[in-house]
């Protein structure tokens, strides 16, 4: 049997402004040559009232009922719900293209989605998240294989990659004569800006991320001897290409903290300061510019560079210092709960000061160490680990990173902790697993600077 037909215009890609006009017409061409593809009533298990128009993915524990998601790259979409379903009650869903039955080239489970396979006219599993654009359908049973077979499917369509146009940036960091900057640079690929320095003091382990449309930089050191560690917060508008001092950190200063975005919330955590390792959690809104204590972390550790962002309202802080050296630990932080869930371990070998990036729905670890690494991990949350293309040369550590368009980008670093101070900035396609050498940043080089994205 021959996989479903792909809408013949649909894109591989589509920017945010065009992703309505894009469902919609991806809509219409369903009622027109699937028979309004496939309608079912399914109970609301999302917790609440959910209006006409919700993208319904299956409820994971059973494929007649459902939750929703408001993530445009949710790769898990099952369905569109046709009228306004109160929780636990039924509601008429659009299948997306209708029940099928699909031949698969091997196993395939419950849930998983069904691309173009080995042989003709057959599908191939290729997981609960997916990131290459080209599945054609959703497994709604498990198929145990290792022989091709028959499966009961939801037709898809084309599912896409929808890319986040965004502005990268890189905040201070660590000069080649060891001392603290006050330099920010704007990536908007592949072009350098120079733009206005930050308040004083010069500081360098800084923590950054965006929000809300600005950029947030926290803490930091004044040089390598570390004589000042420092509570400063500063927010940049890029727009007015200027800096604003913020309500400071709660106590104590640090350097090499975690700071990440989880549901509109900033989180600043852990770090260092001498020789004292922290696991504290402040969570800062951005609206009324104040700070709120969280639960702490499991271990006290230090990183030196951005975290993964978060997936799903929940964060990750991967590896980091301490004490006795590099770490593997994989510690999962729910914002709703408050709570922190001990994962999976990075793969060998453990590291500290990497450049972590959130691409669609995983995680990937670059670099890192302290004589600097090539290895280049994935995780798709919370803790399935795969070894995915090396960083280029050189080795680093200390880099800073972005994530733009569906990409990430390693920026700045050193070759060994604390010396060698590079200006690279190279480009991850995880769809290709593959990297690209963009163009250098500005002068200075530095090390340990502040990565994020608007």
């Amino acid at each position: 049997m021959t996989l479903p037909e792909l809408h013949p215009q649909f894109p591989d890609e589509i920017a945010p402004d065009a992703w309505a006009n894009a469902v919609n017409e991806w809509l219409q061409w369903l009622m027109a040559n699937s028979g309004g593809g496939g309608t079912v009533e399914l109970i609301n298990r999302s917790g609440e009232t959910q209006p006409a128009g919700a993208v319904v993915i299956f409820d994971g524990a059973n494929d007649q009922s459902f939750t929703v998601t408001d993530r445009q790259q949710d790769r898990r979409a099952a369905g569109i719900l046709l009228e306004e379903t109160e929780d636990e009650a039924a509601g008429k869903v659009l299948l997306l293209g209708g029940p099928t039955l699909v031949r698969v080239d091997g196993p395939v489970k419950r849930g998983e989605f069904i691309g173009s396979g080995t042989t003709e006219g057959d599908g191939t599993g290729l997981g609960s998240f997916l990131w290459l654009a080209g599945a054609v359908a959703v497994a709604v049973e498990d198929y145990a294989g290792p022989d091709p077979g028959m499966v009961s499917a939801v037709a898809c369509l084309r599912i896409v990659q929808v890319w986040e146009p965004g502005i990268g940036y890189v905040a201070a960091g660590l000069s080649s004569t060891s001392v603290g900057m006050l330099d920010l640079d704007e990536y908007n690929p592949d072009t350098w800006t120079q733009r206005a320095d930050m308040p004083s003091p010069a500081r360098y382990g800084a923590g950054g991320a965006g929000i809300d449309g600005v950029l947030v930089v926290t803490g930091g050191a004044d040089s390598w001897a570390g004589s000042s560690k420092y509570l400063d917060v500063d927010e940049y508008t890029p727009g007015a290409n200027s800096w604003a001092s913020k309500t400071d950190l709660p106590s104590p200063a640090r350097l090499e903290h975690w700071v990440t975005v989880i549901a509109g919330k900033l989180v600043s955590g852990f770090g260092v300061n001498a020789s004292s390792y922290y696991a504290d959690l402040d969570e800062y809104t951005h609206g009324t510019d104040s700070w709120a204590s969280k639960t702490d972390g499991p271990t006290g550790r230090a990183i030196g560079d951005n975290a993964p962002s978060p997936v799903s309202g929940k964060g990750y802080f991967i590896g980091g210092r301490t004490s006795g050296g590099a770490q593997s630990l994989n510690s999962e932080y729910d914002l709703g709960g408050d709570s922190w869930t001990a994962q999976t371990a990075l793969i060998s070998p453990a590291r500290h000061n990497h450049g972590g990036m959130m691409l669609a729905d995983r995680i990937y670890v670059a670099g890192g160490s302290t004589t600097g690494l090539f290895d280049n991990d994935e995780l798709l949350p919370p803790g399935t680990w795969t070894s995915k293309t090396n960083t280029p040369s050189p080795a680093r550590v200390e880099s800073g990173t972005a994530e733009i368009g569906g990409r990430g980008y390693l920026m700045y670093g050193a070759a060994t902790w604390g010396s060698g101070d590079l200006q690279d900035c190279d480009e991850y396609n995880p769809s290709g697993d593959s990297w690209t050498n963009k163009t250098n940043g500005p002068n200075p080089v530095r090390g340990w600077a502040a990565g994020m994205e608007v």
